[in-house]
């Protein structure tokens, strides 16, 4: 997906976490939960990709923080980390938000993607 500057977006960002209903609730449980498996298990590959010079920024960290995140006292999703958020996690000047966003558009989504379409969570 591009947006209107062209840049690749995230489809993560196209689903507003206050419209998920209770049925898509529970797949999205599910869904999260076998990502955070998948990341625990294949975490060492998934590090050695990483933004230049700064290997904490790393896809297994960034698929983590792009995740839909679950409010404990709630129980619904929020939206997850802006890039400007997790630049601040990082201490990463804004000027390495570039960097992050390319770099997960070019190897850490693909990853994703992948797993995704194994498990028969989008299409071929």
């Amino acid at each position: 997906m591009t947006n209107q500057d062209g840049e690749e977006t995230d489809p993560v960002e196209k689903i507003p976490a206050s419209l998920v209903d209770p049925y898509t609730l529970i797949e999205l449980d599910l869904v999260i939960e076998e990502v955070l498996t998948w990341v625990s298990r294949y975490g060492a590959s998934l590090r050695r990709k990483y933004v230049p010079d700064n290997p904490r920024l790393n896809c297994a960290a960034l698929i983590l923080l792009r995740l839909p995140q679950k409010d404990e006292k709630s129980g619904r999703y929020i939206d997850p980390l802006t890039w400007e958020e997790i630049a601040e996690q990082f201490r990463v000047p804004p000027e390495a938000i570039a960097a992050m966003r390319r770099c997960y558009g070019e190897k850490c989504r693909p990853c994703l993607q992948t797993f995704l379409r194994s498990r028969g969570y989008i299409d071929p």
